[in-house]
């Protein structure tokens, strides 16, 4: 995973920062994922990868699939394979390591605006765990809907 500067994950300075619409060009890591009339998502990594859930891949052809960018198609529209966690158990159970990589055929360019893969910022601040976190999730008309989520959420599920 990259290193940025906190800069880099900004928002736009025009936006409420508890805003719940996000422009779609303010999460650039982001990409959909089309293929057999299923659309996932997934969090670009480096040019080669990009990390979703592997239960996305269990109607998709490698072949068959289109990756998009908020501001359309990658550079690269080629996906070489789809990895799965090797713990990975299909929707018929509860999902258990949902986790799946996939390999691009070629490099995606990120030198766009719009496309850059997930950071972690350089500074160094302590995390407070009781501090909400914001999970997107992308509408119909591009939009993403940040949806809150905070630690207390996450004992309560398990």
């Amino acid at each position: 995973m990259a290193i940025c500067d906190l800069q880099h994950m900004q928002p736009n300075s025009d936006k409420d920062e508890h805003s719940e619409h996000s422009n779609s060009s303010e999460v650039p890591w982001l990409v959909n994922i089309y293929g057999n009339g299923r659309r996932c998502q997934g969090v670009i990594l480096s040019s080669w990868w990009v990390l979703t859930a592997a239960n996305c891949f269990l109607l998709m052809n490698p072949s068959q699939v289109e990756l998009t960018g908020s501001r359309g198609r990658f550079s690269t529209n080629t996906v070489s394979q789809f990895l799965l966690h090797r713990g990975f158990s299909s929707w018929n159970t509860a999902p258990n390591n949902d986790l799946g990589l996939i390999l691009l055929g070629q490099p995606a360019d990120l030198r766009r605006q719009d496309m850059w893969p997930a950071c972690i910022p350089k500074e160094q601040k302590p995390y407070d765990i009781t501090e909400e976190c914001r999970i997107l999730e992308q509408s119909s008309n591009g939009e993403f809907e940040s949806i809150p989520f905070g630690f207390s959420d996450i004992r309560k599920m398990y």
